[in-house]
């Protein structure tokens, strides 16, 4: 599978997609000359804020206008341009009355609905003085990656596909947390990202303070934007990435790789449930609980079985944790992060969330597991509280086949390795630092 972000590749293999996924850079250079010089913002006021998309709802444009109209009145020398176009997931006009309601000054909002050219996109983009996206979720976002190439500054949801290119030190980001999905797909369990609304005002009212005086901090991020993008992000990159990944799937199929072999850490009745229904799976598994062990057990015995993943490892480990069953100390999960097998870890938590010590020393080595899998999106936020995001997935208790996803995910993870060893990161593209 061959996707455009990192965020769509985390997307598949937590939905359960075991395939090889390669990441390849999509281009901008099909509208922006990659040596051009970097033109200065307009001159001319009123300060253009320019909204592009469909207007979906994951676009987010039903919460820009509230934050927008939240942030400026009439009396403020701005004006919101909105460029998108006709269809049926489009409630624009709505959105916008919503708004407006009990405003008596309302700020200016301008709304483009016309077909544009390359040429004609690219002179709006020129016109305006920066590009608001509070998307709630991305693929790619292809305008915050022709804004950052044109050094317009964008100011966007701090997660998505644009989370390739798109960090604190070139683009202003919009705080999140994770919600139910209201989008027009209604995939049952599917959540993507809220922004935050008061931090959106904020972010805002701070950059078009930036823009009016010509803030230092302001021009470094237009050019470290303008770096980032312009040389990295091109369709020869494509191109070669495409060529190596292919190269790479040719000499994959002359070298088939036996079955992995599976770990399991769990309590007993959990090990022999999983077990069983794996069983079918293809996987042979290594049931590491001893046979008629209690439901929970000394906390040294979770040393006792690392000492032997040590000795002969697995190619991946599956590990269920629970708070009365062993504490998981950050000695333990650094233990669990260097082993070599593609390392799971479902937290089993209780309702309150409150059974997961958090402190620092703890998070710093949960980052470097494969895969923290919580319960739900309560738990994942918290998680998101304390900086952990691009390695959780929230799983929902009662789902179909829970054990085979879960073991599809450690599998595609298990690629995931294969490629990156095989090829260097042939696939991969230089990505901005989060």
């Amino acid at each position: 599978v061959l996707v455009a972000s990192r965020f769509v590749k985390k997307a598949l293999r937590d939905s359960g997609c075991r395939l090889p996924i390669c990441v390849i850079p999509l281009g901008v250079d099909h509208l922006i000359d990659p040596v051009a010089p970097l033109a200065p913002l307009p001159s001319t006021r009123p300060l253009r804020l320019l909204h592009l998309s469909s207007a979906f709802e994951r676009k987010g444009v039903d919460l820009l206008l509230a934050a927008y109209h939240e942030a400026f009145t009439a009396d403020h020398d701005v004006e919101l341009y909105i460029k998108t176009f006709p269809n049926p997931h489009n409630r624009l006009p709505q959105q916008l009355a919503a708004a407006r309601r009990g405003h008596r000054r309302p700020p200016r909002v301008m709304v483009d609905q016309q077909p544009l050219d390359d040429h004609a996109l690219l002179a709006l983009y020129r016109s305006c003085h920066a590009l608001l996206l509070p998307t709630r979720g991305e693929g790619f976002n292809l305008p915050a990656a022709e804004a950052l190439a044109l050094g317009l500054p964008l100011l966007v949801t701090g997660h998505g596909g644009h989370s390739d290119f798109a960090a604190q030190d070139n683009a202003r980001l919009i705080r999140y947390r994770l919600a139910p999905a209201r989008s027009h797909l209604s995939t049952p369990d599917s959540h993507w990202i809220e922004p935050d609304r008061d931090h959106l005002v904020e972010q805002m009212r701070q950059l078009c303070q930036e823009i009016e005086r010509g803030d230092p901090a302001l021009e470094r991020r237009r050019q470290r934007g303008r770096q980032t993008v312009a040389e990295a992000w091109r369709w020869d990159h494509a191109a070669q990435a495409i060529d190596r990944t292919i190269g790479w799937l040719h000499r994959e199929q002359n070298s088939p790789r036996p079955p992995p072999r599976l770990a399991l850490v769990a309590p007993a009745a959990t090990a022999d449930r999983l077990a069983a229904q794996l069983g079918s799976a293809d996987v042979p598994c290594l049931h590491l609980l001893p046979p008629g062990e209690g439901g929970s057990g000394p906390p040294e015995r979770l040393d006792e079985w690392l000492d032997r993943l040590e000795r002969a490892p697995a190619d991946l480990l599956l590990l269920y944790w629970r708070a009365d069953w062993f504490t998981l100390t950050p000695a333990r999960v650094e233990r669990l992060a260097a082993l070599s097998a593609v390392t799971g870890v479902v937290l089993e938590l209780g309702q309150d969330l409150s059974d997961l010590p958090l402190e620092p020393s703890i998070v710093e080595p949960l980052k470097r597991l494969d895969r923290l899998i919580v319960p739900g999106l309560d738990a994942a936020n918290r998680l998101l509280g304390h900086g952990l995001a691009d390695n959780v997935a929230a799983m929902p208790p009662g789902q179909r086949s829970p054990s085979l996803r879960l073991l599809h995910l450690l599998c595609g993870l298990s690629h995931d390795r294969a490629l990156a060893a095989a090829t260097r990161s042939a696939a991969s593209l230089p990505v901005a630092q989060p």
